[in-house]
């Protein structure tokens, strides 16, 4: 999955009596089959708005409907400027609940949302333990030998010592 943000229009706005700095952002959720042939987007719309005295407060929209009713309704005053299709910049967003590793298997790969147990060289390593991520980085270019699962251990890759 990749998500994907982009600024659409920023502006000001008078809601009750504080004036805030609003900005309209485009959300795009991209999920992939295992070989990248196939997606399915999820697209949403993210307001947000703070003043100097107030933090920031963040709305979600789901459709083009949703966003026109949220303008305008709650805004006293509402002015937005949009932003050129030239002058985007789309940027990845990334999540703590989204964090996970791809594997790449050729002509395979897929997503691991847990990071896995590495054992190697008579040891085992895991995700908060010393050297856990150059061990994992040494597999970078390696293909599995076999694999298999089990009730107690889940998915188990085997790589040769090759």
């Amino acid at each position: 999955m990749e998500r994907l943000e982009v600024i659409t229009a920023k502006g000001e706005g008078i809601w009750g009596n504080q004036k805030f700095q609003v900005a309209q952002k485009t959300q795009v959720r991209a999920y992939y089959d295992s070989l990248h042939l196939s997606t399915s987007k999820v697209l949403r719309y993210l307001f947000t708005f703070g003043s100097s005295i107030s933090n920031s407060d963040r709305h979600f929209l789901c459709s083009d409907e949703e966003r026109r009713k949220f303008v305008a309704q709650p805004f006293v005053e509402l002015s937005l400027d949009e932003i050129p299709d030239s002058n985007r910049k789309w940027n990845v967003v990334f999540s703590p609940w989204e964090d996970c590793l791809q594997l790449e298997f050729s002509p395979y790969g897929f997503f691991v949302y847990n990071w896995p147990n590495i054992f190697a060289n008579g040891r085992t390593l895991q995700f908060s333990d010393q050297g856990y991520r150059g061990c994992l980085l040494a597999f970078i270019g390696k293909q599995p030998s076999g694999f298999d699962e089990y009730l107690d251990k889940g998915l188990v890759l085997l790589f040769s010592n090759k």
